[in-house]
């Protein structure tokens, strides 16, 4: 990833929590970027309807909104 830090794409609530909008597919990813972006993490891969990866996301990190 050229910038992993965008933050329009920042997830509330999560420290270095990020989306990636998949509009074509309809799906989101909801990852954790650590570091300059040498590691990016996915925690959750979900429909768009509902936010579905991110709550999934949230739970798994503990962090909630």
């Amino acid at each position: 990833m050229r910038h992993p830090h965008v933050p329009k794409s920042r997830l509330s609530g999560m420290k270095d929590g990020y989306k990636i909008r998949l509009r074509r597919a309809g799906y989101r990813l909801a990852c954790r970027v650590d570091g300059d972006g040498v590691l990016v993490t996915v925690l959750a891969i979900g429909r768009r309807e509902g936010n579905e990866a991110c709550a999934v996301a949230a739970g798994r990190t503990g962090s909630g909104d």
